[in-house]
C-alpha cells in the first residue's frame, strides 16, 4: 500500500492526491488563445533553416537561505548531481548545460521565494546569457515553476526557473528527490508545456509525437489512456507529472519545439 509523503511543508497521503492538488508545478497552463498567439509569433519570428543546433546553458544556482543559513541549504556535491541530471536528460537534444557559479544567499525576505520579482531583482545574474536557477524552501506542496521563453525580451526581470531545495538528488522531497523537478521546469523555461495542456484536443501541447492526454500522471502506472486519439498517455515524459523515478524521455518533436524556441528567444545559447 502507498504511504503517504511529505513535499515541503504539506503532508499529502498518496501520489494522486498530489497530483490532485494542482500543487506541484507553478507554471501555469496556456489557454487556447493564448497558446495560440504564442505559436503564431513563434512561426513569424523564426529564422531557421530547420537543422538541428547545438546550445550551452551556463547555470547559475541560487542557493536561497534564511538570514541564519539554517534552512534551505544544498550541497555542492547535489547541484553538481542536478547538472549531470540534466545532461543526461537533455543530451539527445543538443542541449549541454555547464556550472557558471553557486551563490548562496541568506536572506530571511527571500528563502521561500514568495516575493519572486523583489529577490530575483536582488541576486539575478545576466538572463539572456545565463539559466538564474534558485532553489528554495517552497510552502504548500509547490516543487517549482519556470518562466518561458517568450517572455524574456518583455520581463528579463523574472526570467528563471524556481525549483524546491528538497527536489534536488539526494534531498529529502521523497520520491521526487532524483533532480527531475529541475528537469520538468526546466523544460518550460525551453518553450515546453505539460503534455496534458490542453488535454483531448487536436493542438494540446503543440508537440504533434507526444499521445494526446486528458489528465496528468500520479505515480507510474504500467498503462494510462486518457484520450480517444491514438497512443497511451505519455507518463514518462519529463513534462508529465509522473514520479522522478518513471521519467526518462523527451521525444523528437520536444527536441525540435525546444531547439526552434532557443534559437528565436535565447539566441545567445546558440553555439
Amino acid at each position: 500500500q502507498e504511504r503517504g509523503f511529505v513535499i515541503g511543508d504539506t503532508w499529502f497521503e498518496s501520489h494522486q492526491a498530489f497530483t490532485d492538488s494542482g500543487a506541484r508545478c507553478g507554471t501555469r497552463d496556456l489557454g487556447e488563445a493564448e497558446a495560440e498567439a504564442v505559436e503564431n509569433a513563434l512561426q513569424s519570428l523564426m529564422r531557421t533553416d530547420g537543422a538541428a543546433a547545438q546550445f550551452e546553458v551556463p547555470v547559475v544556482f541560487h542557493i536561497m537561505m534564511n538570514d541564519a543559513g539554517t534552512i534551505g541549504d544544498v550541497s555542492d556535491t547535489q547541484v553538481q548531481a542536478q547538472l549531470r541530471v540534466f545532461n543526461d536528460a537533455y543530451a539527445g537534444c543538443g542541449v549541454t548545460f555547464t556550472l557558471a557559479d553557486i551563490q548562496r544567499h541568506q536572506d530571511d525576505d527571500c528563502y521561500r521565494m514568495s516575493n519572486e520579482r523583489q529577490c530575483k531583482s536582488r541576486y539575478q545574474v545576466d538572463p539572456y546569457h545565463n539559466l538564474n536557477l534558485y532553489t528554495a524552501s517552497l510552502g504548500g506542496g509547490l516543487l517549482g515553476w519556470a518562466t518561458f521563453p517568450w517572455a524574456l525580451d518583455n520581463d528579463p526581470d523574472v526570467d528563471g526557473v524556481v525549483i524546491l531545495n528538497e527536489s534536488l538528488p539526494g534531498g529529502s522531497a521523497a520520491p521526487y528527490n532524483e533532480g527531475d523537478t529541475g528537469t520538468h521546469e526546466v523544460g518550460h523555461w525551453v518553450g515546453l508545456y505539460h503534455t496534458f495542456q490542453g488535454g483531448c484536443s487536436f493542438r494540446n501541447d503543440y508537440v504533434r509525437d507526444t499521445p494526446a492526454e486528458g489528465t496528468s500522471t500520479a505515480g507510474c502506472p504500467q498503462t494510462k489512456d486518457t484520450c480517444r486519439a491514438p497512443g497511451m498517455d505519455p507518463v514518462h515524459n519529463y513534462m508529465d507529472y509522473s514520479l522522478d523515478s518513471c521519467m526518462d524521455e523527451f521525444t523528437a518533436g520536444q527536441c525540435s519545439r525546444m531547439n526552434d524556441m532557443l534559437r528565436t528567444y535565447r539566441s545567445e545559447l546558440v553555439l
